[in-house]
């Protein structure tokens, strides 16, 4: 990654980078690192400015490196910003946002007012649970009325209003990616399949004869016995498969603190002729 200078700043508690240094990078790998609190500088996004005739461009990126039209405190960043490094000479200003046109004015160092667009009519649709009012002053925005606020778990919910989980299409297919790859891509016939009743006639066949072998002396007989696939451990054989997907077992193969003890007992659901158990 490139080296560039920048301030870091917040508006009410929301932090940003902000820069206007050409050798910034504006990919969306390099805005997420340098957005990353453990592995970058950390911040709530990404601000670069540029002078225009027409005013100073400002340009946003949310920490996941995505490109947002705007953002209020960070708007208000920007101004101070372009005080303190020259991009205006007054302390008025008006910047290029891809909400529109909006201005700003330096009161004093540190208070800044801003001019916000026009909020859109809101729109109100139930989103898990919660009587949510969509509507967008610059950006868009989720608004929740609640009984509580004091107590109110906001990172909770505004995760749940937030990131969205899936999309349900038509493909009749599951498709999950992580960090832009897709990781699973699964018909749904496939998926229609796991663990659903399966049937077969059969005839067995014929029984044989047992008879036990004795052998010839104690060390033969016990490598014999070790080297029987049924005495050997099966631990790999059972980590490979799961083996409560369509079986009747309640208890998985291995217990206690480090997932390492097999089991010592057998608990399972009672069959029910034409019926199911839970």
């Amino acid at each position: 990654m490139k080296y560039f200078e920048f301030d870091k700043m917040h508006g009410a508690g929301n932090d940003f980078v902000v820069t206007h240094d050409p050798a910034c990078p504006l990919d969306k790998a390099s805005v997420a690192r340098i957005c990353d609190r453990k592995f970058g500088v950390g911040s709530d996004g990404l601000i670069v400015l540029s002078r225009e005739s027409a005013g100073i461009r400002f340009q946003f990126w949310n920490p996941d490196g995505a490109k947002a039209e705007m953002c209020g405190n960070g708007l208000r960043c920007a101004m101070e910003y372009s005080c303190k490094h020259g991009l205006t000479e007054t302390s008025e200003a008006v910047f290029l946002t891809d909400s529109g046109i909006l201005s700003a004015v330096r009161l004093s160092p540190g208070s800044i007012r801003i001019r916000m667009p026009q909020a859109a009519e809101p729109v109100m649709k139930c989103v898990k649970g919660y009587n949510t009012f969509f509507l967008k002053v610059g950006v868009p925005h989720a608004v929740v009325e609640v009984e509580d606020i004091e107590n109110l778990d906001v990172k909770k919910i505004g995760n749940l209003l937030r990131y969205v989980v899936a999309h349900v299409t038509e493909s009749p297919r599951l498709v999950m990616t992580w960090r832009g790859k897709t990781i699973v891509d699964l018909s749904r016939e496939f998926l229609n399949s796991n663990g659903a009743e399966k049937h077969i006639d059969i005839t067995p066949a014929k029984p044989e004869a047992y008879t036990k072998e004795v052998p010839a002396d104690f060390a033969s007989g016990m490598k014999a016995l070790a080297g029987d696939l049924n005495v050997c451990s099966k631990r790999g054989l059972s980590e490979r498969f799961d083996s409560t997907i369509g079986a009747g077992t309640v208890l998985m193969p291995f217990g206690g603190k480090h997932q390492q003890t097999p089991i010592q007992a057998m608990v399972n659901k009672i069959s029910v002729e034409k019926k199911h158990t839970n």
